[in-house]
């Protein structure tokens, strides 16, 4: 924008240059050379009444002497007969011929016999009854006129030059202030964009972008407000019903150890696994809500380290299963998080790779980039899923086996579309299932 406003400004003062200065300087011009005229043809009037009127020749030899001293031009006469008069030789041409026959003559010559641009001019000498008796012709040399009409331009181009210049900065000062708003309003909205919710705009600049500015900061204001009030909700009933549910299993257990009737144990038992997918679909709602209220800001997280934790972590339980758990992690390698979502996504997806994997098979944790992007992909060699199924299974409440409780996957999908990521599934050669997870680069165009 800055860029646009000082090409516009200096093309503005260009075109007003053009039509305010390029006349002047011709009329100028133009002027100067009327000016020349006029007193040429003058001196070649009076020179032509002397000689007409029958002036001595002591009187024109005179007068020639003192017009040539003047001017540097030279003077010529000629007789009525084209025969060169006061002694000076005189070269015959068209202007001159037209003088003898009545005619003032006018010429613009680029090589005159002064050797130089020159400025002709003939007129006929008449006696008092008005018949032609001779000519004469002024050679005015326009040297001088022409370097004082570049004189005017040269002031011209240089003066033209300099206010383009001054144009410049001062439009370049102009545009950056006029620009500051905006650019502050820029600032704002993209860290309001990337999650900080507490940054506001700064409200300077002129009425519109002050209402602008107003505008965002009561929205940002509003959407603050309103995410805090659904993270305390979600901490009031992650409260509410987590102890009523172990309580419940609690009392289940006890009883279930009280009673020596086969039925009834059958019976508890039953309970007690209910009890135990309900305080399962609990969790895994209140992990949904409390990764959609999050407003975290993303910040460099070390991939590889966090990957080798939480492969540590599920080792013991991949062993308890007769599963190999393998690492394949490039190291060094740097995403922009939120920091807690990796270890989450992490979680639910070798949660469900174990699930799904046969005992004495392999499972996969890999950890690679390239130059904008990081892959972390779970590989597991169950029996994977259908197609259908693999675009199902991140919806809310789709299991595609017992016992889930449908809410892993979404909650992984929105871990990683938080950080910018994105998340699926693929089958494996040999048979099996793989979700490939991307991540923004830390420090890279992808991370903005």
């Amino acid at each position: 924008m800055q860029r646009r406003l000082v090409t516009s400004s200096l093309l503005l003062v260009v075109i007003a240059l053009a039509v305010f200065t390029v006349p002047v300087g011709i009329s100028l011009g133009d002027l100067l050379r009327a000016n020349l005229l006029e007193g040429a043809l003058r001196d070649a009037r009076t020179i032509a009444f002397l000689q007409g009127d029958g002036g001595s020749e002591a009187t024109l030899r005179s007068l020639r002497t003192e017009f040539e001293a003047q001017s540097h031009g030279r003077v010529e006469l000629v007789d009525a007969q084209g025969r060169p008069a006061l002694g000076r030789d005189v070269r015959p041409g068209a202007a001159l011929d037209a003088a003898l026959r009545g005619e003032e003559g006018v010429e613009w010559l680029d090589d005159s016999r002064l050797g130089t641009p020159a400025l002709v001019i003939s007129a006929p000498a008449r006696d008092a009854s008005g018949a032609v008796v001779g000519a004469v012709r002024i050679t005015y040399p326009t040297v001088a006129l022409e370097q004082q009409i570049r004189t005017i331009w040269t002031f011209r181009i240089v003066a033209g030059i300099a206010t383009l210049a001054l144009t410049a900065v001062l439009a370049l000062l102009m545009a950056r202030s006029l620009t500051r708003p905006l650019r502050s309003l820029q600032a704002a909205a993209t860290r309001f964009g990337q999650g900080d919710l507490s940054v506001r705009a700064e409200e300077i600049g002129p009425d519109e972008t002050r209402r602008v500015a107003r505008a965002i900061n009561i929205g940002a204001h509003r959407i603050d407000q309103l995410l805090s009030a659904k993270r305390d909700f979600v901490a009031d009933v992650s409260h509410q019903l987590r102890s009523p549910l172990t309580a419940l299993r609690l009392g289940l257990d006890n009883v279930h150890d009280l009673s020596d009737e086969p039925r009834a144990r059958e019976a508890l038992d039953g309970a007690i696994a209910e009890v135990v997918r309900m305080s399962r679909l609990v969790n895994d709602l209140l992990a949904l809500a409390r990764a959609q209220a999050e407003d975290g800001i993303r910040e460099p997280v070390r991939v590889d380290g966090v990957a080798r934790t939480r492969a540590e972590a599920w080792r013991a339980a991949a062993d308890d299963k007769g599963v190999r758990l393998r690492e394949v992690v490039e190291p060094g390698v740097t995403a922009s998080l939120i920091p807690g979502h990796l270890e989450q996504v992490l979680d639910n997806l070798i949660a469900n790779a174990l699930d799904a994997a046969p005992e004495g098979s392999a499972l996969t944790l890999a950890v690679s980039a390239d130059r904008d992007r990081v892959l972390v992909s779970v590989a597991d060699r169950g029996p994977g899923l259908s197609r259908e199924h693999r675009e199902r299974a991140f919806d809310r409440f789709w299991r595609g086996r017992p016992g889930g409780t449908g809410l892993g996957l979404a909650i992984v999908r929105q871990l990683v579309e938080d950080d910018q990521g994105a998340v699926a599934l693929h089958d494996v050669p040999g048979g099996g299932l793989e979700a490939r997870v991307t991540f923004p680069r830390a420090g890279t165009r992808a991370d903005s």
